[in-house]
């Protein structure tokens, strides 16, 4: 596999939870909800966790429940202690009387995400194919930092938000630069996931090299196509 640009650059999560619980630490024993047990929303949760000395699976559970929605949901019916989410849903959340229990960008502040990854015998072989896709990558990058009021609409009309919560998105992602403004990966942010993932036994030690997972020369030919 191969990792050829970015589309989350930085922690997007907020922890929400049942109004009734006031601190982490009061999540002992509860279980909270998560996209996967594998995601980066996992790794983000279990750092933040530790922080306040609450330990997986030791001191709470976790719950493979899908996307941003799926969570919400379960929340919104009672179904989850807690859970992990993300712009607009944690606005929505938080005006619903849901206790916000912190970002997890305290915890981390260095975490790249969310990427773009290929295989790379397929991209070897299908150079154009991927060239040109990144190239739409870019435009729609950039399109998403000059079109802001075109950008809230989608966000409204896809997501089924208020206007108020879909600027609110956009500014979260675009004022922090969480989104890539150019496709690209965050270097740090990445050797941060390769150093948890080392530390948590994914990955066996050394530290692999950032580039041994990243590849950027397709972004880069398509940066040139569009200059």
């Amino acid at each position: 596999m191969k990792i050829v640009g970015g589309l989350v650059n930085g922690p997007t999560y907020d922890l929400i939870s049942l109004p009734k619980y006031k601190s982490i630490k009061e999540l002992k024993g509860a279980t909270i909800g998560v996209t996967g047990l594998v995601t980066s929303d996992t790794v983000l949760l279990k750092e933040m966790l530790k922080a306040n000395g609450l330990e997986y699976p030791r001191d709470y559970g976790m719950l493979a429940i899908g996307g941003g929605f799926e969570r919400w949901v379960a929340l919104q019916t009672g179904n989850l202690a807690a859970g992990i989410l993300n712009p607009p849903y944690t606005f929505a959340a938080e005006e619903a009387g849901f206790s916000n229990l912190g970002s997890t960008v305290k915890y981390t502040p260095d975490f790249t995400q969310t990427v773009l990854n290929v295989r790379g015998a397929w991209a070897n072989e299908k150079r154009a194919v991927l060239v040109r896709f990144m190239r739409a990558v870019l435009k729609a990058d950039r399109w998403i930092y000059n079109q802001k009021e075109d950008t809230v609409r989608v966000i409204a009309k896809k997501l089924k938000f208020s206007d108020k919560h879909s600027e609110g998105s956009w500014r979260y992602f675009t004022e922090s630069q969480i989104l890539p403004k150019e496709g690209e990966v965050n270097q740090k942010g990445m050797d941060k996931v390769l150093q948890l993932l080392v530390e948590d036994g994914t990955l066996k030690p050394p530290l692999p090299r950032y580039d041994k997972y990243v590849d950027a020369s397709y972004l880069e030919e398509a940066r040139r196509m569009l200059q």
